[in-house]
């Protein structure tokens, strides 16, 4: 099947799935790893869609944000970031999106080409 003999709704479904693709790895998803002060042990918590060339900031009133800890201090939370290094793309996340809108556009392609044109 070539791109020129596509009907106008499913070259429209593939711009669509196109200009989706392109936003999510725009403002892909991000994870950080936080670690404890004691114990020295470290946990990930996902913490949403950031612009790709302004990863979150490193700062206390981030991490309040994600952990939702707004009754506590930073002494008393125990928690530290050690630098910008510890936020990254969240690449399991995007991914799953990505191939998400790939099997949705292939099936509606699919199921737009099943049609009659009159349907159309």
């Amino acid at each position: 099947m070539q791109i020129a003999s596509l009907k106008l709704s499913q070259r429209l479904v593939i711009w669509l799935a196109a200009v989706s693709i392109l936003l999510m790895c725009m403002y892909p998803p991000w994870t950080g790893s936080f670690q404890k002060v004691e114990g020295g042990r470290s946990f990930s918590h996902y913490i949403g869609y950031y612009f790709v060339l302004e990863p979150p900031r490193g700062d206390w009133q981030t991490v309040n944000t994600i952990v939702g800890a707004t009754t506590f201090d930073k002494d008393d939370l125990g928690l530290v970031i050690s630098d910008w290094s510890q936020f990254h793309i969240d690449f399991k996340r995007l991914v799953a999106q990505i191939v998400f809108v790939v099997i949705v556009t292939l099936g509606l392609i699919f199921t737009l080409h099943q049609r009659s044109p009159a349907t159309l």
